[in-house]
């Protein structure tokens, strides 16, 4: 899914052949011909998408022929089928370089990742049972993404039976902005779990539920996620999370 990944192409070829000149650095895509990324790579490969029934054969049989010893993922929605096949492609000596297939499924379900962070001392946001809510409350999916499908509700009088009737809902305790700052924060952990960098940034403005711009800030954020993820089981390369920060009483919420 190399897309228009254009930079991150760049970065990895530059690092690859600094320390084995003659390597090679591929790129699949669904459409390599509308791909930015794909025109940077020493060659680009045409592969079904990632959900696609044979998508997984046709990757290996492509690694295969190429020689190809590690695989990137760059999206989301393809990590975890990757991940359910990281011994599969291992028994060829293929690397992908993805979490565990367990911690992968923390990840993409927000009702696991709050009994996580709670399992690691950190405090998230209540999550309610939908025939005893609390206003005002957050509505997100356990599954989603970039923002889609949330909502903000007051008060009783503004809750649908659209939104109590959908499984995907999560109700939530509705955390403040004005009490909380929020942090989107960038980690990457070793092939064995354990924390070797941690970036707290600061939200200044956010696009698609994503940082656009923001602060670096080295403070009390940095200090108490290095203590509590120092290590994580099943982590593997680069994590994002965001949480919100109360300055006045350093609380924070995840």
């Amino acid at each position: 899914s190399a897309g228009r990944r254009v930079s991150l192409v760049r970065m990895f070829k530059k690092e690859l052949k600094s320390i084995f000149p003659d390597s090679k650095l591929y790129t699949a895509d669904a459409d390599p011909s509308l791909s930015a990324a794909c025109y940077q790579s020493d060659g680009s490969f045409q592969v079904l998408k990632n959900d696609d029934e044979g998508y997984i054969e046709e990757l290996l049989d492509l690694a295969l022929r190429q020689e190809v010893k590690i695989i990137i993922p760059t999206i989301d929605t393809g990590l975890q089928i990757l991940a359910d096949q990281k011994y599969f492609f291992s028994k060829s000596g293929i690397t992908l370089l993805t979490c565990s297939s367990s911690f992968l499924e923390i990840c993409r379900d927000k009702r696991k990742t709050s009994a996580f962070f709670i399992k690691n001392g950190i405090d998230t946001p209540r999550i309610f049972d939908k025939n005893n809510l609390e206003f005002p409350l957050f509505i997100k999916p356990f599954d989603g993404s970039m923002s889609v499908d949330t909502y903000h509700v007051i008060a009783s009088e503004n809750i649908t039976a659209q939104h109590l009737g959908n499984s995907r809902f999560m109700f939530m305790e509705y955390i403040d902005s004005n009490s909380y700052e929020e942090y989107t924060i960038d980690m990457y952990y070793n092939m064995h779990g354990f924390l070797k960098c941690l970036v707290p940034r600061k939200r200044i403005e956010v696009r698609g539920g994503e940082i656009n711009k923001g602060i670096t800030v080295k403070g009390f954020v940095f200090e108490y996620l290095k203590e509590k993820l120092a290590f994580i089981e099943g982590a593997c390369g680069c994590l994002t999370m965001q949480l919100f920060y109360n300055k006045r009483n350093n609380s924070i919420k995840a």
